[in-house]
Parts: C-alpha cells; sequence; structure tokens
C-alpha cells in the first residue's frame, strides 16, 4: 500500500515537471490573463460590488458606496476584511475605468522620472570618471 502511495506521488509529481516544461517553452504570459496582468478587476464587476450602475457613477456617487459598504465591512464591528479588501479595489478600478483618477498614469510617469534619475547619475559617474582619468 506504501508502494503504491509513492507510485502515485512519483507520477504527480513528473507530471507536473512535464506540465510546467510545455508551459515555460509557450513562453512567459501564454497562458496569462490580460486582466490579472493589469492587476484590475472588470468596470461591470467594480459597479456590481459597489451597487452602481455606469450611468450613475459620478465621482460622488462612486465615494458616497465606497464609504458606505467600506464602513458596514469593517472588521472592527465585525465585518469581513476579504470583503472591504473587494471594495476598495472595486472603487479603485472604477475610478481609473471611468477617468476620474489617475493612478495608472501616475504610475507610468513616475517610472519616467525615475528614468530620468538614472540617466542623470550616469552622467555624473561619466564625469567623475573623465576626472579620475585627467588626475592621473
Amino acid at each position: 500500500m506504501v508502494v503504491s502511495a509513492v507510485q502515485v506521488l512519483t507520477r504527480a509529481g513528473v507530471q507536473a515537471y512535464q506540465q510546467a516544461l510545455r508551459n515555460a517553452k509557450q513562453g512567459p504570459g501564454a497562458q496569462a490573463n490580460p486582466l490579472h496582468a493589469k492587476k484590475r478587476m472588470p468596470l461591470d464587476e467594480a459597479l456590481g460590488i459597489l451597487n452602481l450602475e455606469k450611468a450613475n457613477a459620478s465621482p460622488e456617487v462612486l465615494d458616497a458606496a465606497f464609504q458606505k459598504f467600506f464602513a458596514l465591512n469593517d472588521p472592527g464591528k465585525g465585518g469581513s476584511f476579504y470583503l472591504q479588501s473587494k471594495i476598495f479595489r472595486a472603487n479603485e478600478a472604477a475610478r481609473i475605468e471611468l477617468g476620474y483618477d489617475e493612478g495608472e498614469k501616475e504610475e507610468e510617469e513616475e517610472e519616467d522620472d525615475d528614468d530620468e534619475d538614472d540617466d542623470i547619475k550616469d552622467e555624473k559617474a561619466g564625469k567623475k570618471d573623465e576626472e579620475k582619468g585627467k588626475d592621473a
């Protein structure tokens, strides 16, 4: 009985390894859902969680719904942290999708700023190297 259990587990491990190799050969993200790559829920799901419709989802209405449901699910008052986090993500996704929040655009700008900072650091390092070469 122990031998057959070991055989089953070994076979399952080999099959999992073979599947991992097949997935790796397909390339990175071959099976990735584009929504998961963005890590953001779809607008209709976000509005459903907040109990809103797209037609009446103004920034004020979004804020009111978010505050209401977020407070109702406060873990300190017997609510659910999981539901509270879903409400937070729904609010975040709805604001970005409806154009009320510039969250992703700001992140992209920050990345561009980081690239500029790196370029400046590289230039300064190059000048220091040149100065060291002149001194020697």
